[in-house]
């Protein structure tokens, strides 16, 4: 199968390559570094370095492909806080310029729209289902444009699989973590480790009571690579994550534990990371009903052993 990326060098996208390539497809991304590594650059896969929204080769590449992961945005807390307006404008525009291409060129080319949990906003379900009332905020500062964004996707990529029949499928991702992922865009979970690693205190904003659900790449990976090609998910919004939930107090003292550090917890208000009256989401767990019958799919990891994992595989540098 011919597969290509947006946002190859990315976390998820540079597993999503990996995958491919074990497989014996033919893997094409591009990345403009934005946020993704070039440690990630995998031999095999063939990775062009340039910004999505202007490629001159994108319809090219669109056109040879026969599946498409668009998981590049502008994304994490420090860029959304950062760059409001690029995030909406940036985010909006890379996704419309590939529905655009593909219903030209490539309409039978399969789509996986990488969406995310942050659509879900500020609601107080208890787990998140596809099909509930989505909120957004008329006085919502900028905390608000990457869901947003997002979701504005979502509506286009069903638009395009409604009006002219392109085989899209939209994933809100849960949380991603493992190998690999930075805390340098404000994913807690690698910043936790990094700390844990080094002895250093690990910085908790808020109260700790937040909660959140984690899924291990791997399984992120086996489940995106599943809803690309399944017929019954073109046109569908289906949430793809682990549905056990943990506080941020718990997730740092299971980090030490996994790391056998001797890190203590500092509690921090959010105005000292964001400088900014930022919003906590209180709690964002998946409902996996939809999924698990689509593909009869469990998570194969528990967070522990992707902890683990990613202590065995630790690359992380001390900061100053």
């Amino acid at each position: 199968m011919k597969i290509f990326i947006t946002g190859i060098l990315g976390f998820i996208g540079s597993h999503l390559a990996k995958f491919h390539l074990a497989q014996g497809d033919e893997v094409w991304g591009i990345d403009n570094l934005s946020t993704g590594q070039k440690e990630n650059l995998l031999e095999g896969a063939t990775v062009t370095e340039a910004n999505l929204l202007d490629w001159a080769d994108l319809p090219k590449a669109l056109q040879w492909a026969e599946g498409v992961y668009h998981m590049a945005a502008m994304v994490g807390q420090q860029v959304v806080l950062k760059e409001p307006l690029e995030v909406l404008t940036s985010n909006i525009a890379g996704c419309e310029r590939i529905l655009t291409i593909l219903i030209q060129k490539n309409r039978e080319c399969r789509l996986l729209i990488a969406s995310s949990s942050e659509v879900y906003g500020h609601n107080k379900e208890s787990l998140f289902t596809e099909d509930e009332e989505i909120h957004f905020s008329s006085v919502d500062h900028v905390q608000g444009n990457y869901a947003l964004s997002k979701f504005i996707n979502e509506k286009m990529a069903l638009a395009a699989t409604l009006q002219h029949g392109l085989p899209c499928t939209i994933a809100r991702l849960f949380n991603t973590t493992g190998v690999g992922q930075t805390g340098r865009y404000g994913m807690v979970v690698p910043r936790f480790v990094q700390q844990a690693m080094h002895n250093k205190p690990i910085t908790i904003y808020g109260k700790g009571t937040q909660t959140r659900s984690f899924c291990d790449v791997r399984d992120t990976v086996a489940m995106l690579t599943q809803l690309l090609v399944h017929p019954s998910a073109e046109g569908e919004i289906i949430n793809v994550g682990n549905d056990r939930e943990i506080s941020i107090y718990d997730l740092a003292l299971l980090v030490k534990e996994v790391t056998q550090s001797s890190s203590t917890l500092s509690y921090h208000n959010y105005q000292d990371a964001y400088s900014f009256n930022f919003q906590e989401t209180e709690r964002r767990c998946p409902n996996l009903e939809k999924i698990r019958k689509l593909l009869h799919f469990h998570p194969s990891y528990t967070l522990e052993e992707t902890l683990t994992t990613m202590r065995q595989k630790n690359t992380f540098t001390i900061k100053s």
